[in-house]
C-alpha cells in the first residue's frame, strides 16, 4: 500500500507539471516531498509491510529517497515562480 501512495504522488505532481511552465515550480515541490515522505515512510515501516519500497538495504533506501527529495527541493526552490 505505501508504494501505490507513493507512486500515485508521483503520478500526481507529473501531471500538475505538465499542466504548463506555471506549474513546474509547484510539481517538483510536491513530487520533493513525495520522495521525502517515502524516505520516512521507508524508515519507519519494517521490512514486510514497506512493499516495494523495500529494494535493498534500509538505510540505502532512504538515503536515496532523501538525496533525490532534497535535491528536487532545492530545485523547485530556486526555480522562479513563472507568471
Amino acid at each position: 500500500m505505501p508504494y501505490i501512495l507513493v507512486v500515485a504522488g508521483a503520478v500526481a505532481a507529473l501531471v500538475i507539471i505538465r499542466l504548463g511552465t506555471q506549474h513546474t515550480k509547484s510539481g517538483t515541490l510536491v513530487l520533493a516531498g513525495v520522495l521525502l515522505v517515502a524516505a520516512v515512510t521507508r524508515l519507519i515501516l519494517p521490512d514486510r509491510q514497506a512493499g516495494m519500497l523495500s529494494s535493498r538495504r534500509r538505510w540505502l533506501d532512504v538515503a536515496i529517497f532523501a538525496a533525490f527529495g532534497a535535491g528536487l527541493l532545492v530545485a523547485g526552490l530556486a526555480v522562479p515562480a513563472h507568471g
